[in-house]
């Protein structure tokens, strides 16, 4: 059965309260529902990827799936894993896990890729940037320093240039 057949898996809920899957290959066997600390790997197929945990004891290396963008710049990172119908043979990352800096604040990335099929919108107060696909940049805030190698047109009540 495939991982998406499983992910449409019809479950149930027994008078204890736990959820069952009904087609699961996990059925009988012990699920797990923990959230454990993986590392992502390299695969032997260029441009994947592979996720080292450890469940029950025994170390294991597997291909995933991901609520997060990885990328190469990711390998030797910690993940944060829980596991598709308790199964430890289907391990999803939710996320990466960064360690506090010395006063208990993440430490932040190194870079940050957020990416949209139409448009991203950043607001802050009354300040925004629009990005669209179409390539315009819309900048609207109530000062504004601009810097472009393109053309600039600029709109606003007065403009200094220089």
């Amino acid at each position: 059965m495939s991982r998406r057949e499983r992910a449409r898996a019809i479950a149930v809920e027994s008078e204890a309260g736990k959820l069952f899957d009904l087609t699961s290959p996990q059925r009988g066997k012990r699920r797990d529902e923990r959230v454990v600390i993986g590392v992502v790997t390299r695969a032997e197929l260029p441009e994947r990827f592979a996720l080292r945990y450890e469940t029950a004891g025994a170390p294991r290396v597997a291909a995933f799936r991901s609520i997060v963008a990885v990328t190469e710049d990711h390998v030797g990172a910690s993940v944060a894993v829980v596991f598709e119908h308790g199964d430890p043979a289907l391990p999803v990352v939710l996320g990466f896990v960064s360690e506090p800096d010395a006063k208990g604040r993440p430490a932040p990335p190194a870079r940050i890729v957020i990416e949209a099929a139409e448009e991203i919108e950043l607001r802050c107060g009354t300040a925004s940037v629009v990005l669209t696909r179409d390539g315009k940049v819309h900048i609207q805030g109530r000062d504004l320093l601009s810097r472009s190698k393109g053309g600039n047109r600029i709109k606003g009540a007065s403009v200094r240039i220089n």
